[in-house]
């Protein structure tokens, strides 16, 4: 190198360490103005992130990834509780068996049209893992804002959830929803409500927390949720298999012992939505593999709890009033249907099922006080 290309050289060596010295090296004003950034996004989020700009703006905006459903059922539910549209509605409160079980909502709404000769909307609220906890707190919020009919999925193994898992929801929501029916499950299991503050931003935080980089969405455009996820998973190996059924057969177990109590909290759920008028409640059975029901009843114990179920979710029904449907045998589901233990991924078969679902809501709806079971 010559002597006039070092001197060259050296202001752009220069320049760059002091760059770097400025970038790695603590300084008063950087700190300010870091915090002053903080401060200024903060007041942002809790002037500008509300119930109102959940439900006005698309679900996708708020959505971590396309299988983010817990974003998608909290836009949803807000949306729904915000419009009341004069069209009869077909709402669908239920877990990822529930949303994999039904060819689409366009689907289900086509079939409603066809045979009643009126547009109907069909809303999936449902997510992974859903529990009756949480279903009873989006029926507060819809209860008044829609018209029709709430179809409420139930399994032996919803109802057989131990109360932990209801103060682990408390303490860790999934849903960014206020409801009073939610906190007044609460009360009565004796669990202390988080501190509210009455901003929407600051009350549902953790909801925001879990979804930093939801932000990006702005700039990407809204995520397209997608509710066929289970189209994307592959088939459990017989390993996972017999890790599915031990899994199974634990939850069942508690039944006995939770089942009678998450049952009370299904029925004033029930009543909740009937109080509000204009609805007409259905008890929907989860679908379940035959391959896994076979498992369950080899079982002693399992079999005994399934039982129980069986015969206290009728009852339920009875003492409610409300039909009763549990339609697996019904549309035929074959084991090679399912990709796991209660997930339908052959579209053929979900749309049998969607076809006998929809014959019992018509049914329903055209004669409310014909059978209570199917």
């Amino acid at each position: 190198m010559t002597s006039t290309e070092a001197e060259v050289s050296r202001p752009s060596r220069r320049w760059l360490s002091d760059l770097a010295a400025g970038a790695f090296h603590p300084s008063l004003p950087a700190l300010l103005g870091a915090l002053l950034v903080a401060v200024v996004l903060f007041l942002c989020c809790v002037a500008l992130l509300t119930q109102d700009l959940l439900a006005g703006a698309g679900c996708g905006y708020f959505m971590a990834d396309w299988k983010d459903d817990y974003a998608y059922l909290t836009c949803t539910v807000l949306q729904a509780a915000r419009i009341e549209s004069p069209e009869p509605a077909i709402a669908l409160i239920g877990a990822s068996a529930l949303r994999e079980s039904i060819a689409g909502a366009e689907y289900l709404a086509g079939l409603m049209t066809e045979e009643l000769g009126q547009n109907f909307r069909v809303l999936p609220l449902t997510a992974a893992g859903l529990t009756h906890w949480e279903a009873s707190a989006i029926a507060d919020r819809i209860a008044g804002r829609v018209q029709g009919v709430v179809v409420l999925e139930v399994s032996p193994g919803k109802m057989a959830l131990p109360q932990g898992f209801f103060e682990d929801l408390v303490r860790q929501p999934r849903l960014a929803l206020d409801a009073g029916a939610f906190d007044e499950e609460a009360h009565r299991a004796g669990i202390a409500l988080p501190r509210r503050t009455g901003n929407f931003f600051l009350d549902h935080h953790g909801f925001f927390s879990a979804r930093p980089w939801a932000v990006l969405n702005l700039v990407k455009g809204p995520v397209v949720p997608d509710l066929h996820q289970a189209r994307t998973w592959r088939v459990l190996s017989e390993d996972e298999w017999a890790m599915a059924e031990a899994s199974l057969r634990q939850r069942i177990g508690g039944y006995a012992e939770n089942g009678p109590r998450n049952f009370e909290v299904m029925g004033r759920t029930i009543a909740c939505l009937r109080e509000a008028g204009g609805i007409q409640v259905v008890l929907l059975e989860s679908v379940r593999n035959p391959r896994a029901d076979r498992i369950m009843r080899d079982s002693p114990e399992c079999r005994e709890a399934l039982t129980m179920y069986e015969k206290d979710v009728r009852a339920h029904a009875e003492t409610w009033g409300v039909p009763y449907l549990d339609m697996t045998a019904e549309a035929e589901l074959a084991p090679g249907e399912f990709i796991d233990t209660s997930h339908i991924w052959d579209t053929d078969a979900a749309k049998r099922y969607t076809h006998v679902l929809a014959a019992h809501l018509t049914a329903l709806i055209k004669n409310p006080h014909t059978g209570k079971e199917g």
